[in-house]
Formats: structure tokens, C-alpha cells, sequence
């Protein structure tokens, strides 16, 4: 009779247990979805930017397969990536000096920047037909890299 009792009592704690695990996870879903949503109000600026990528590159390529470029003297003979690539990089470079001039919207600028560099370096080079600019960029991040671990030490 007791056996039985223990088995019962330990389906019970299972059931019970189960239930509990199946409630912690539904409890860690929604924070990570609060936590999520919070990231996102607290950083507009973010939103605004990757926004602001996408509307850049929709309206050039629309301009672009209009027509609207024939007629104007675009340097280089680079495709419309080379200009979407580099309108991207400049609007992440915006979002940086934002950060760096603006303590409202203050915060973390490495991922950005070195995005940005690259980016825009990489559609300029295309644009201008240099081969000096990859090798400046990997200067300049190179660079990015050493003064960033002098200001952590100090």
C-alpha cells in the first residue's frame, strides 16, 4: 500500500513538476519579449537608421530602374549596389556621430562604426575605382581597434 502512495505521490510531483517547468517557460518567454521591445524603445535611434537603410535603398532602386540616372553624370561605372552600399555606410556613420554629439542617444558605437567604414569604403571604392581605399579602411579599423583597448585600460 505505501509503494503504491509513493508512486502515486511521485506522479503527482512529476505532473506538478511538469507543470511548473511548462510555466517557466512561458514566464522566460514573455521577459525576453519584454526585454526585446524595451531594447527598442529605449533605442529609437536604431530603428530609425535600419529604416532609413531600407527606404535608401528602395527609392534609389526604384529611381534607378526608372530611369531618373540616365541623364545624370554619376561618377564611376558602378551598378546601383556600389551607391546603396555606400548610402547605408554614411547613414550608419550618422547614427555614430549622433551617439558620439547627442547624450540622449548615447551608447555602445564599435559594431556601427566598423559597419559603417566598411560599408561606405567598400561602395566608394567601387565608385571611384581606387584600390587605395580597402587597405585605408583596414588602417582606420585597425586603428579604431588599438585606441579602443588604450581607453579600456585607463
Amino acid at each position: 500500500m505505501k509503494d503504491k502512495q509513493k508512486t502515486q505521490m511521485s506522479e503527482k510531483e512529476e505532473k506538478e513538476w511538469g507543470m511548473d517547468e511548462k510555466m517557466d517557460e512561458k514566464t522566460q518567454e514573455k521577459q525576453i519579449g519584454k526585454r526585446w521591445e524595451e531594447k527598442w524603445s529605449r533605442d529609437p535611434l536604431s530603428s530609425i537608421i535600419w529604416a532609413g537603410i531600407l527606404i535608401w535603398a528602395g527609392v534609389f532602386y526604384l529611381v534607378w530602374n526608372m530611369g531618373f540616372l540616365e541623364d545624370v553624370n554619376l561618377p564611376g561605372n558602378a551598378g546601383p549596389w556600389s551607391y546603396v552600399i555606400t548610402g547605408a555606410g554614411l547613414l550608419l556613420l550618422a547614427e555614430v556621430l549622433i551617439r558620439l554629439t547627442m547624450p540622449a542617444y548615447s551608447g555602445p558605437i564599435g559594431g556601427s562604426l566598423v559597419l559603417g567604414v566598411l560599408l561606405f569604403g567598400g561602395g566608394l571604392g567601387d565608385i571611384t575605382n581606387s584600390d587605395l581605399i580597402w587597405p585605408l579602411i583596414i588602417i582606420v579599423v585597425g586603428l579604431w581597434i588599438i585606441v579602443r583597448g588604450a581607453r579600456k585600460q585607463t
